[in-house]
Formats: structure tokens, C-alpha cells, sequence
């Protein structure tokens, strides 16, 4: 019995993340708030929160990576600056300092 609520309840997750999913991607989805006030409405909002943050921080680290490994290169070319804004700066700006549902 705890086996199927356990598998019911992770079914269950699992709909509502590809609906909200489905819904953010589509921009078919507005609330009320959106009509009364400029900005992000709540499905932007969650999706950018559950799946774009996330993945900002995955590139953000990945292009610091990039950068170090690429840096003797980049050096040579005196490309530094930018390499750093490109692998390393965007990513960051994008994952942290961008108002959350501003995609």
C-alpha cells in the first residue's frame, strides 16, 4: 500500500511538472496579476525557478571550467576579457542577478 501511494505521488509530481512545464514554454498560460501589473506571471516564475536556475548554475561552473582550461590559449591571443565575459560573467548575470521569471 505505501508502494503505490509512493508511486501516485511521484506520477503526480511528475504530471504537474510537465504541465507547468508545457504551460511556461507554450506563453499560452496568463494570471490575473499579469493583466494588472506589468511582469512575469507565475508560470514563468516556476519554470524559471525549477528548471532555468539550475541550469544556470550547471553553465555557470562549467564555463569557469572552460575559462581555466582555456585560459594559456586565450592568453596568447590576448582574448582574455573576452573569454571571461563569455564563459564566465553572461552565465553568472543570467543565473544570478536576473529578476526570477525574466526569461
Amino acid at each position: 500500500m505505501r508502494r503505490m501511494r509512493a508511486m501516485t505521488k511521484r506520477r503526480t509530481a511528475r504530471c504537474f511538472l510537465a504541465a507547468t512545464l508545457a504551460v511556461g514554454l507554450s506563453g499560452s498560460a496568463t494570471s490575473s496579476a499579469s493583466a494588472e501589473a506589468p511582469g512575469p506571471d507565475m508560470t514563468s516564475k516556476v519554470v524559471d525557478a525549477a528548471l532555468l536556475r539550475p541550469l544556470g548554475v550547471l553553465s555557470t561552473v562549467a564555463g569557469a571550467g572552460f575559462f581555466v582550461v582555456s585560459l594559456p590559449i586565450t592568453i596568447a591571443v590576448e582574448q582574455v576579457g573576452t573569454a571571461r565575459e563569455v564563459l564566465v560573467e553572461t552565465p553568472y548575470e543570467n543565473t544570478f542577478e536576473r529578476p526570477l521569471g525574466r526569461i
